[in-house]
């Protein structure tokens, strides 16, 4: 992230370090810390940090998101902070992102969703206003994922690479 770090160790345990001031450490605080602190015991498969949030996918495919929500890119249906991790989608991803202040999602089936600031079209959804929940950008036939603090990159399975926002 922009001033925290995430890392996932064998087994799928995740620890965070680093500035807390939206609770994107998810140890359900706001205080920061100067060593890592273990936030989620086993299960986690990939992990994404943004601005101020924190993404992880555990491996059944569920996606949890903890931090900052200003711009609703914890997916969450709200603008509220997360001290700790909330589940935003139950089961069938495959990939995740964490831009600035969006969050970006593959599933099964090479679809992809986003969620968050769009004030530079980063969401891909055609317009700029907001999303604090996901919204369906692609449908299918996206192979990869990956994101910039204001864009979005998606490869197709054409091997076609298609962006959005700005650089």
């Amino acid at each position: 992230g922009s001033r925290h770090t995430v890392i996932i160790k064998s087994g799928g345990s995740v620890y965070t370090v680093g500035n807390n001031s939206c609770g994107q450490l998810a140890d359900g605080s706001t205080s920061g810390r100067s060593s890592f602190v273990q936030v989620v015991a086993s299960g986690v498969s990939a992990i994404a940090a943004g601005s101020d949030h924190t993404v992880i996918m555990k491996s059944d495919g569920s996606v949890w998101t903890a931090g900052g929500n200003t711009y609703g890119q914890l997916a969450d249906g709200s603008t509220s902070h997360q001290l700790t991790f909330v589940q935003v989608v139950p089961s069938a991803v495959i990939a995740i992102a964490a831009g600035g202040y969006h969050t970006v999602i593959m599933k099964s089936g090479g679809s992809v969703w986003t969620a968050g600031r769009n004030d530079d079209g980063q969401l891909a959804d055609g317009n700029a206003i907001q999303r604090n929940s996901f919204v369906e950008v692609v449908s299918s036939g996206v192979i990869a994922i990956a994101v910039g603090r204001l864009h979005t990159v998606i490869v197709k399975n054409d091997n076609l690479v298609y962006m959005a926002g700005i650089l």
